[in-house]
Parts: structure tokens; sequence; C-alpha cells
């Protein structure tokens, strides 16, 4: 959330993320801690295409390593 500058968070947009405001407003006003973790596109093809592209396939051990150390009382291994 502090990576999204604040002109940005009353932007709409249907690709955006889950409305960054919901989520601005579930930090401030309850005790839940929010982490996203989230892909940033290598490219944006001319064709959608179903499936995963290899960069993002190849992203997802890192990003499952970094949810698990995110969790409370977990770490890699």
């Amino acid at each position: 959330m502090a990576g999204i500058p604040d002109k940005k968070t009353s932007d709409f947009s249907l690709r955006q993320f889950p409305t960054v405001n919901m989520l601005q407003e579930l930090k401030e006003h309850s005790r839940i801690d929010l982490k996203i973790i989230a892909a940033q596109v290598e490219a944006i093809p001319d064709e959608v295409k179903p499936g995963r592209s290899p960069a993002v396939a190849d992203a997802i051990d890192t990003a499952c390593q970094r949810l698990m150390a995110a969790l409370p009382g977990e770490g890699p291994g």
C-alpha cells in the first residue's frame, strides 16, 4: 500500500486489483495487516491468450516463498 502514490489511490480502473480505496480503508480502520504480492507484466501482448507467460511461471516459486515468509510464525523451509 505504501508504494502506491496518494493521487493514484482514487483512480478507477477495472484492471486495478481490488480497489485500492477498499484496501486502504481496511488498513486504516481494522487490525488487518495487508500485504500484496503481485506480478509485473513483461509485455502487453497483441492478443490475449490463456495461461501464464514463461516469466510469470518462473516467478511462482519466488512468490510462494515470499508468501510463506510473510505468514506469522512461518518462514522458508
